[in-house]
């Protein structure tokens, strides 16, 4: 097979796409259009979640009575141990205390506002840096606020009573 023959394989095989193409313009813009639809209808009906993040910066504690400047004990899982801390029932119930539970959209129904609060709280491990970012989602913006700031006080009293 030479060259020219398998240009005009090639060319009649586009040519026949293109031909089914058209054949089935009809169905294609149908599918286009319901999705297009389905689209703004989605963006109409759904509700919006706002996140509120809050970012804690560590300076790991230093051990040993030789340590100087500079050499604080570096583990690899002291982020993901402080991480389960903040999203331990503890922290998180001394956070909903400092809070008007009863009056907050975000619980309204809830039968269990602790799980609640657990399954829409996310905190994540900064690559590279000792950051943790603490992120609450809820239809509601300044309760989402509220909420991230209890959890991230409720965290740094619960550690500064450790400490004391």
């Amino acid at each position: 097979m030479n060259h020219t023959d398998m240009v005009g394989e090639s060319e009649a095989r586009h040519d026949a796409i293109i031909q089914t193409l058209l054949r089935r313009r009809t169905w294609i813009a149908a599918s286009v259009g319901v999705c297009l639809v389905l689209s703004i209808l989605y963006l109409i009906i759904a509700t919006p979640l706002w996140t509120a993040t809050s970012a804690i910066n560590y300076v790991q504690p230093q051990v040993g009575a030789n340590n100087g400047p500079g050499n604080a004990v570096t583990t690899v899982n002291y982020l993901n141990t402080q991480r389960e801390v903040i999203r331990s029932s503890g922290v998180l119930l001394l956070a909903m205390d400092q809070l008007p539970m009863e009056q907050m959209k975000s619980f309204a129904g809830s039968r269990n506002p602790l799980l609640s609060l657990k399954s829409n709280l996310n905190i994540e491990v900064a690559k590279n840096a000792d950051i943790l970012y603490v992120s609450y989602a809820s239809p509601y913006p300044e309760e989402a606020v509220k909420l991230v700031d209890a959890v991230v006080h409720a965290y740094i009293d619960d550690q500064t009573r450790q400490r004391h």
